[in-house]
């Protein structure tokens, strides 16, 4: 069964795309924020969701990728994220 593609759907696209994320990150022992750069890509699946791919260093030094889904529920007539948890 195809999902009908809505308005909302086609709204997600403009997150599609690889993107470089900065923001303030505390260091290993929560002090001294410093400016880290993450990337992210963002593709679409199948026109009804997005799926996000995001990789950086954590303050321990350690790489570190999170995976979202994002989609329109148009039953419930809201967003709906999926993120897995390891």
């Amino acid at each position: 069964m195809k999902a009908e593609i809505l308005e909302q759907h086609r709204w997600l696209e403009q997150l599609t795309g690889r993107w470089r994320v900065t923001f303030d990150m505390p260091d290993a022992n929560g002090e001294q924020p410093s400016e880290a750069a993450w990337i992210d890509e963002t593709r679409s699946l199948g026109g009804a969701w997005i799926v996000s791919e995001m990789t950086g260093i954590m303050p321990d030094g350690s790489k570190a990728t999170n995976i979202m889904m994002l989609g329109y529920d148009p039953a419930k007539s809201v967003m709906s994220a999926l993120s897995p948890v390891r």
